[in-house]
This record gives C-alpha cells, sequence and structure tokens, in this order.
C-alpha cells in the first residue's frame, strides 16, 4: 500500500511539471501581437528622441522666421501709412532690426538645411492685410496694439530656450545648456535677440499709452 502511494505522489508531480511547461511560469508572459516595452521603463530609442528634439527646432526656428518677416513687412506698412512720427520711426526701427535678426537666423538655419518660408502662411498674412486696411490714427492704435502682443508672444518664445536671473525689469539671460549642438546654436541665438526684442516691446508699451492719451484728450 505504502508503494502504491508513493507512484501516486510521482505521478501527480510529473504532471504539474508538464503542464508548467518543464517549470515555466507563463501566467505574466505578454500575449501575442502584445509589443514589448523598449528598454528597462518602456522608454522611445535615443534617435526617435533626437529626431522629435531635431523637428520641434526646426518648427521653432521656421516660426521665428515668419514671426520676424511679418515684423518687417508691418514696419514698412507703418513707415507709410502711420499717422503719428513716432509710429513711423518705430516702424522703421522694425525694419531695420527684424531685418537683421532675421538674416543672423537664416544664416543658422542654413547650416542645417533649413530653408526659409518664401512667404507668409494665412494666419501672418491675414494679420498684414487686416491692418493695411485702416487708415491714419487708426492704424497707429492697431498697428502698436499689434506690436504690443507680438512681441509678448516673442519674448516668451525666446525665454523658452534661455535661464532667467533677476526681476523682470532687469532680467540676466543664459543660453540653456545641452549636448545638442542645433539646440544650443538656437538658445545662443535666443540669448542675443532677447534685449533687442524686449526693447522693442517696451517702446510699443509707452506708444500705445500715448496714443491712448491723445485719444481720451481728443474726445
Amino acid at each position: 500500500m505504502k508503494r502504491i502511494g508513493i507512484v501516486a505522489v510521482v505521478l501527480s508531480a510529473a504532471l504539474t511539471l508538464g503542464c508548467r511547461g518543464n517549470g515555466r511560469d507563463d501566467t505574466n508572459r505578454p500575449a501575442a501581437g502584445d509589443t514589448p516595452a523598449v528598454g528597462t521603463a518602456g522608454e522611445r530609442p535615443a534617435a526617435d528622441r533626437d529626431r522629435d528634439v531635431g523637428m520641434l527646432a526646426r518648427k521653432w526656428v521656421e516660426d521665428r522666421m515668419k514671426d520676424g518677416m511679418t515684423e518687417v513687412k508691418l514696419g514698412e506698412l507703418a513707415s507709410q501709412k502711420a499717422q503719428s512720427a513716432d509710429v513711423k520711426a518705430f516702424g522703421r526701427m522694425m525694419v531695420q532690426d527684424h531685418t537683421k535678426a532675421g538674416n543672423e537666423l537664416k544664416q543658422l538655419a542654413s547650416k542645417h538645411n533649413i530653408t526659409p518660408p518664401a512667404d507668409l502662411d494665412d494666419d501672418h498674412r491675414d494679420k498684414v492685410d487686416r491692418l493695411s486696411k485702416h487708415q491714419g490714427a487708426e492704424f497707429d492704435r492697431e498697428y502698436i496694439n499689434t506690436m504690443v502682443d507680438d512681441h509678448e508672444k516673442t519674448v516668451n518664445a525666446l525665454e523658452d530656450r534661455l535661464d532667467k536671473e533677476g526681476d523682470n525689469d532687469n532680467p540676466r539671460y543664459t543660453p540653456k545648456k545641452t549636448d545638442n549642438a542645433f539646440e544650443m546654436e538656437l538658445n545662443e541665438w535666443a540669448a542675443k535677440a532677447i534685449p533687442t526684442v524686449r526693447q522693442h516691446l517696451s517702446k510699443a508699451k509707452q506708444l500705445d499709452q500715448k496714443l491712448d492719451r491723445r485719444t481720451t484728450d481728443n474726445r
């Protein structure tokens, strides 16, 4: 009787091992068709991440070039259509400064095979078309309001690539450090450009207040 009991136990153990596939536990294996995670933490390959960074950088460059082209075209409009001598002078400054910054960015872009936009996109063209329909004092107000909005957005875009110290009235900027050579060049360009853009923003705000006072006095 004891021998029969021992044999039964041995057979039962053998069947159990056979069902488990020679000791392998398949309960945690991925189902057929599941894609295993890349790396130990499911991270994407470094090449894919670098490609994404490159695409974002290229779009950032293209956006800055379109913005700069728009400022030049609007500045040309202001130098022709503005009623205020101060607004005309501001428009001429926009043409000069944004042409210079745009040429520097184009040189940087050409090193990385980025072709400058041939023309404005629909959004930027609509802005130029809208302002071109105004005349005299109305043009001055609309143009300067646009300059305040545009330069606030540009400051934010440049600050994304910079480390900022000090207060908002007198900030100190340094390019963000990165191992990517292209990104580093863009950060250095942003650090060079932002003092002029902040100067434009300050002047636009001053003109905006001046035009508002003139409008109030004439009522």
